[in-house]
């Protein structure tokens, strides 16, 4: 009889598929422990789950992304694993050559899973099912659909579904998933899923020894908890150049409703009134209310993203902290990504340096169009909305 641990993942270098999934789920864990702890508030409120019950969903999800590997015509892919052979000799990759392989797009072939195993392991309405196949099985955008999606029935499709089960129960067995769930209007949640999986499963596909810790990955990334936040008790704590009796009228203001839990504030005075101050101390105090680790500073055009970027690190500098991170289309010629704190930092930036996840970056300064990507459909959209 096959074990789940002759599947494979990763072909080069070598990850088998319980590997690859557990890593994946643990990566989602450590990302919800982490800097996406705001996504799993928003989950947990619209699927009505406990901060622990939506750290476990999201972990086990996450794992079950790739359980459509389990699939002869993936399996095939890498004949000359020895763990394949033993499917061939098993009678479980039945007549299948590198000539004959069909094209086949293991995420498509999920959701089939899915809509099989998912019912039996938690009790939840069809709407909600169909939402969540959909944002397992788009965890790689853009791709061409497979030409076949089923097992034939020459490669045993019993022993496979015997097989995904055996995954599933371990996935089960390690994150927990509650066993109901209940949606409150389930779009933000689905979408910030799919965003979770697809971070969570590049972030693990890095990873290429299986004993790496997951929360040491997310953290090299830039993606762990804030452990240095802006000073911030009084605006002149934050702004040092700023004289305790040289505050302008916003800035009073600003001070005076500093912690109040504001959906929106709207600062409106004449140029050199120091509104970008006042908006930015204002940002950082209602970081701290709402326990959030970052913000995203969005300027009409290249030209004033350029200039706030390089005001915000200069107050950043004051106070030895690390420098921001600039996001528009040219924003290469302008951040040199250079960390002046070593390697970790560096790794870090280096990581989140493509356009599509810029806006995963703790503090950043950039364009009003990289935040409206996040509710366009563009590829990847997803991170930006999650971050």
């Amino acid at each position: 009889m096959v074990d789940i641990n002759t599947l494979w993942a990763k072909s080069d270098p070598y990850c088998s598929l319980a590997e690859h999934m557990l890593q994946t789920g643990k990566c989602a864990l450590a990302l919800l422990r982490g800097a996406m702890r705001p996504a799993a508030d928003i989950i947990g409120k619209h699927l009505s789950l406990s901060a622990d019950e939506t750290a476990a969903l999201m972990s086990y999800l996450a794992a079950f992304h790739d359980i459509g590997k389990a699939h002869p015509y993936f399996q095939a892919k890498a004949l000359s694993l020895s763990g394949v052979q033993n499917l061939i000799d098993e009678g479980l990759i039945n007549g299948i050559t590198a000539e004959n392989l069909p094209y086949f797009r293991h995420e498509e072939y999920s959701k089939d899973v899915v809509m099989r195993i998912l019912p039996q392991t938690i009790d939840m309405d069809d709407d909600l099912l169909k939402a969540l196949m959909i944002a397992i099985g788009l965890h790689h955008q853009g791709k061409k659909k497979s030409e076949k999606l089923k097992i034939p029935k020459f490669c045993r499709p019993d022993e496979w579904n015997r097989l995904q089960d055996e995954l599933n129960a371990v996935l089960v067995k390690t994150f927990s998933p509650p066993k109901r769930l209940i949606s409150v209007g389930n779009d933000a949640a689905v979408y910030l899923t799919m965003g979770l999986i697809i971070l969570s499963d590049w972030i693990a596909s890095d990873c290429v020894n299986g004993a790496e810790d997951m929360h040491a990955a997310v953290c090299s990334r830039g993606l762990g908890l804030d452990d240095g936040r802006i000073p911030c008790s009084s605006f002149c704590d934050m702004w040092k150049s700023v004289p305790a009796d040289g505050l302008r009228g916003v800035q009073q203001k600003a001070e005076e409703l500093a912690d109040d839990p504001a959906a929106l504030y709207i600062i409106e005075a004449p140029m050199g009134e120091g509104k970008s101050e006042a908006a930015l101390y204002t940002a950082v105090r209602q970081m701290k209310i709402f326990e959030r680790s970052g913000f995203y500073l969005a300027l009409p055009t290249s030209a004033t993203g350029n200039q706030m970027f390089n005001r915000v690190n200069s107050l950043f500098f004051d106070h030895g902290l690390e420098k921001s991170r600039l996001v528009h289309g040219t924003a290469w010629m302008i951040d040199d990504g250079i960390s002046e704190s070593g390697c970790d930092e560096a790794e870090s930036v280096n990581w989140l340096a493509p356009l599509r996840r810029a806006m995963l970056e703790r503090f950043a300064v950039g364009t009003v169009d990289q935040a409206m990507l996040s509710v366009m459909e563009v590829k990847y959209g997803v991170l930006r909305l999650l971050g």
